[in-house]
């Protein structure tokens, strides 16, 4: 704002409107630099200008269209890949399917001899039909001790040379038995164990693993007798035949030899190709991988377009590496870019030249027109003022002439009445601004009814317009209005909040002195000292529920301030919910006895694995059941779930109480939430449980939700929560490990309040232990007697804090090995961490629970003395 306003200022400043017109561009703020006027006023800066625009635009324009036909080109490179790979894929394709037809002939058939073989082939074409294929054979799985015998029928059966090599024995042999057409390439594979042979036996493994075709990597095959050697690879499908019983019985490998460059001559197709490719056999284009080379050598040319692609073949990866031929580039139509750039540049310089007779012209334009624009300039810059101010305040703005019509609205008085500034002018006040009475006392002046019928509040104002001449005459009016709604609702609002803060405290008082009685009627009864013990007991009991009572009101309140200010926060570890299942059942159990309701429990026999903090959970999974109780008449039905689903942990509370009215289902987990209650409040609560549980059960990244289907239909609540790993779950510690101490501790309570201090010592007592108690850390620290195994420390200490008291004991050697216990009314994680940073073994948020702290002595060891 500071700024805006030192802007306003200035411009006012600079902009003097009674100067003459020459002065005001002639000032020091109109000035610029001699380049920047020069361009402005000579015809020639601003030809230049227009030239140096004009060829950025049209350079720009050729450089698009340029960069249009290399996405041309590159779609006729990417076109001529895909009809090259798809070619390929015919090819292996075709390879496949003749060796799955030669699979199924030797699975089908008994026996398949030399000669049957021989017309199957022969019929197949394949030097005609399928260039690059060598033959299609088969290679028949034997054991050792069937190698004499294959060769001798091998031998009876036409292939008087016939013979399984190499001759070194082995487990399993896979020998060449039939290979057709028989020629003197394929002469040299027949008997060849290619079981033998690493990339030959790997390829085999998979396609026997698999049962489907599987290529081999790149090899030079058995057919290669000639000095001029291609790279090749074979494709093999195992053959499987039933025996007598039935069963699948492995005979052998239907296969192909195929030479690289025979197989895929001519997959470019006919003409003149328009790229190159290089085929390596792997995910890596190495020199060795090489299975077939395009590409020539030609030194100095570098193609247009390159491209890599993956091509899986049975198994097998290839790596295909393409490059654009002159062939396919002469298609291109790059030549008329440079033609385009100087049609550009000429197009430019005639901008120029045209540019250059309009300045001219203009110049003697302007000295005709000085002075009109002299006189129009003061007018015309005090109805932008004014009509910026009005249109940019925050208020409607009507203006109305001497016989009631609008002559003029803001866009605030737009929105306001309904009425648009074309529609509005010429009307009536009445029919533009329709005013009706206020109906709230010490609300809005007044109501206004829109054009659609809409009423809102509004404050506003109205102002004649003097004439200037004569003061008595009026020549219209300025009515000024502002939305109230806002401020109405804001009201409103305020109203409510007070209302629920009320209603909040007043049940919040009942709610205090509802134990607070029973506690004062015990103390009383206490006090005459004439109890038998019976009633004594009784009594104590009720003091015991009834504080227990208290702290929870207190807690819950404590956790509903951390929730508004973001500070709750949760001590996670792995844990099994089971365990925070049966301790909210033993908090609640004394409740459901009390009204007599039949809990029923269905839990997992598996560990509910999550991560979480063990007392939250056990907080949100009570305060489900207690509200399930509390909600549910005597004699009431209470069914609690716990299992692992989709990875998550499921908790369901389910009753047969009162239900929930569909009014109230969406938001029974606000704060201050409750249904309908009665003046004798039976169910008791603030209405912050429910809130509660949905920050805990969030904060534990899960979520819960309530279903009711109305009044008396009963509820159901379920939290879900993020399972983790069981194996992260810590073995529970043993009764053994957590046995108490069986020799009483020397223990030195210290804090201000005599009463706390008086209670604590006497609990510990009744436990066996030596107790001291002093109501400061002077006294403390002057104790005589030093052997001392625990301290119980009060944090809130008057002069020395118990913070500091902890680093006093830790400093003298007599006292610091001595275990430390903090004594807070403060519980939050910032305050649990700092008693841990002073030393203190375990921080106790007040009210203490007794039994936690004799629990804790229990594991201190006792001085050796």
């Amino acid at each position: 704002m500071h700024h805006a306003i030192s802007w306003l200022d200035h411009s006012v400043r600079s902009v003097d409107t009674r100067a003459p017109y020459d002065a005001q561009m002639t000032s020091p703020a109109a000035r610029s630099p001699f380049l920047s006027r020069w361009l402005i006023r000579s015809p020639l800066g601003q030809a230049l200008f227009v030239f140096l625009i004009a060829l950025a635009v049209t350079e720009a324009l050729v450089a698009g269209v340029a960069q249009s036909i290399t996405r041309q080109d590159r779609i006729m490179f990417e076109a001529e890949i895909d009809r090259t790979i798809d070619a390929i894929n015919e090819r292996v394709t075709v390879t496949t399917n003749l060796i799955r037809g030669t699979a199924g002939l030797f699975a089908a058939s008994g026996e398949v001899t030399i000669e049957e073989f021989n017309r199957y082939v022969e019929a197949l074409r394949l030097t005609e039909r399928y260039p690059g294929i060598l033959g299609i054979g088969f290679a028949q799985w034997i054991e050792p001790r069937q190698v004499a015998t294959l060769e001798a029928v091998m031998r009876a059966g036409g292939r008087p040379d016939f013979r399984v090599w190499p001759v070194a024995p082995r487990e399993v042999y896979t020998s060449i038995t039939h290979l057709e057409p028989y020629n003197a390439r394929n002469a040299a594979a027949v008997g060849f164990d290619m079981w033998t042979e690493p990339t030959r036996r790997f390829a085999m493994m998979q396609s026997l693993n698999t049962r489907d075709a599987v290529a081999t990597g790149r090899v030079t095959l058995m057919q290669e007798i000639d000095p001029d050697k291609q790279a090749g690879f074979l494709i093999y499908l195992p053959v499987f035949k039933r025996d007598r019983e039935a069963r699948m019985q492995m005979v052998g490998f239907a296969y192909a030899p195929l030479r690289a460059d025979d197989l895929l001559r001519g997959v470019r197709g006919r003409g003149e190709p328009g790229i190159d490719y290089t085929v390596y056999d792997g995910e890596q284009p190495e020199p060795a991988a090489v299975l077939r080379n395009t590409m020539p050598d030609e030194q100095g040319r570098e193609p247009w377009f390159t491209a890599d692609r993956r091509l899986e073949v049975n198994g097998r990866v290839w790596t295909l590496r393409f490059s654009s031929r002159p062939s396919l580039e002469a298609l291109s139509q790059r030549d008329i870019v440079p033609w385009l750039a100087l049609a550009a540049f000429a197009a430019s310089l005639i901008l120029a030249r045209l540019s250059w007779i309009q300045a001219q012209a203009r110049l003697h334009a302007e000295s005709a027109t000085l002075a009109q624009r002299k006189a129009a300039v003061h007018l015309n810059r005090e109805r932008a003022w004014l009509g910026a101010t009005l249109t940019s305040i925050g208020d409607g703005v009507i203006a109305i002439d001497e016989a009631g019509h609008v002559r003029w609205m803001n866009p605030v008085a737009e929105h306001l009445t309904g009425w648009t500034r074309d529609d509005a002018v010429g009307q009536p006040r009445e029919a533009v601004v329709d005013l009706l009475p206020a109906d709230v006392d010490g609300g809005p002046t007044a109501m206004l009814r829109g054009r659609d019928g809409t009423v809102r509040p509004i404050v506003h104002t109205a102002s004649p317009i003097r004439d200037g001449e004569r003061e008595d005459e009026t020549t219209g009016a300025v009515i000024v209005m502002h939305d109230a709604s806002e401020q109405h609702r804001i009201e409103a609002e305020l109203r409510e909040a007070d209302r629920h803060k009320d209603e909040f405290l007043a049940m919040l008082a009942h709610e205090l002195r509802n134990p607070l009685a029973p506690i004062g009627t015990a103390a009383a009864l206490l006090q005459r000292g004439d109890l038998d013990p019976d009633r004594m007991r009784g009594t104590i009991g009720v003091i015991a529920r009834q504080l227990g009572h208290l702290t929870t009101l207190v807690d819950d309140l404590l956790d509903v301030s951390r929730v508004s200010r973001g500070l709750v926060t949760l001590d996670a570890a792995p844990l099994d919910l089971r365990g925070a299942v049966d301790a909210a059942i033993e908090q609640v159990r004394e409740l459901v006895q009390q009204r007599d309701h039949a809990l029923s429990v269905e839990i997992a026999d598996a560990p509910l694995p999550v991560h979480g903090d063990r007392i939250r959970l056990t907080q949100v999974i009570a305060n489900l059941l207690n509200n399930a109780a509390k909600y549910t008449p005597a004699g009431g039905r209470i069914d609690l779930r716990a299992w692992l689903e989709d990875a998550c942990v499921h908790a369901q509370v389910r009753d047969n109480g009162i239900g929930i009215e569909p009014a109230l289902l969406p938001h029974v987990f606000d704060l201050f939430t409750q249904g309908t209650r009665g003046l004798d409040r039976a169910q008791g609560g603030l209405g912050i449980g429910l809130s509660l549980v949905r920050t805990i059960v969030q904060l534990h990244g899960g979520r819960v939700r309530a279903d009711s289907t109305g009044p008396g239909s009963g509820s159901t609540f379920e939290m879900t929560l993020p399972a983790i790993d069981a194996e992260r779950l810590q073995t529970e510690p043993t009764a053994q490990d957590e046995a108490l101490a069986a020799e009483a501790l020397d223990v030195v309570v210290v804090d201000d309040n005599e009463d706390a201090a008086q209670m604590t010592a006497l609990l510990l007592e009744a436990y066996g232990h030596r107790v001291r108690t002093y109501g400061d850390a002077e006294a403390a620290l002057a104790d005589p007697d030093a052997a001392v195994d625990a301290y119980v420390l009060d944090i809130g200490l008057p002069g020395l804090n118990g913070y500091e008291l902890a680093q006093r004991l830790r400093a003298d050697p007599r006292t610091a090995s001595a275990t430390l216990f903090a004594l807070s009314g403060y519980g939050q994680r910032h305050d649990i961490d700092a008693s841990r940073a002073a030393g203190f073994a375990k921080h106790f948020t007040k009210p203490v629970d007794p039994q936690r702290l004799v629990d804790a002595l229990a594991r201190v060891p006792a001085r050796m003395r």
